[in-house]
């Protein structure tokens, strides 16, 4: 299980340096979906719920701490919010670029919530993982608008582009722990192809990351200010 613990760790660095990203720099929104976060913030909720059954008290505190980072990211990418808040760097925050992305979020939320009911009353899972599930399904539905954003926006700051692979690297983990589960015999299908889908949609991001890696080392990938896409069609 230290895996799914790894994955919640992954995540919530990737929540801190898109917070820092923001704070950092007067383009910190540059290339983040106000919509994606929105659902995220959601989905982290329910993940939440679903752990606080039997959660250790270092669990909590880091959930806690999750939800609170996620919550100051939505608001400081909401322009109607973020425009009234000073920035550290002089002036004010400008908050997201508007979503060209059709608005999946309200939607979403509103299809998860009637899945809850169809799932509640037909036992498809129990009461508990319900809500493990519902995280799953708006963590990848949370993936279609930011890579709208990402086709617009063709360059991503340095750290926001370290946020993304941290939070793919957590989808990352939980698959890796489904696969596991797996061999042991122990499946749950509902729980897992949230996770599959997950993995497919951020993996051509994943893939540029890595070349850029691979042709600037780990030193020139750090030091350097965006991270380019134009150069790739995929996303």
């Amino acid at each position: 299980m230290w895996m799914f613990a790894a994955s919640n760790h992954a995540y919530l660095a990737s929540v801190l340096l898109q917070l820092w990203q923001l704070c950092a720099g007067r383009s910190g929104a540059h290339g983040i979906s106000l919509q994606s976060q929105r659902i995220m913030l959601v989905a982290i909720i329910c993940r939440a719920w679903f752990a606080m059954n039997g959660a250790s008290f270092h669990n909590l505190v880091e959930l806690c701490v999750t939800i609170a980072a996620n919550v100051a990211v939505v608001v400081l990418l909401e322009p109607r919010i973020a425009q009234r808040l000073p920035h550290p760097a002089g002036g004010y925050f400008s908050g997201a670029l508007p979503d060209q992305f059709p608005a999946v979020d309200k939607m979403g939320i509103c299809a998860s919530a009637v899945g809850m009911l169809v799932c509640k009353y037909t036992d498809a899972v129990d009461d508990v993982s319900l809500f493990l599930v519902v995280a799953n399904c708006l963590q990848a539905l949370a993936l279609l608008p930011q890579r709208a954003q990402l086709l617009r926006t063709r360059s991503l700051p340095a750290l926001t582009s370290h946020a993304f692979i941290l939070a793919s690297l957590s989808a990352a983990l939980r698959l890796l722990m489904w696969v596991f589960l797996c061999l042991e015999h122990e499946f749950h299908t509902w729980m897992m192809l949230p996770d599959f889908v997950h993995i497919g949609l951020i993996a051509d991001f994943a893939l540029i990351y890595a070349r850029a890696l691979r042709s600037q080392g780990i030193d020139g990938l750090m030091r350097q200010q965006s991270l380019q896409l134009q150069a790739f069609d995929s996303v």
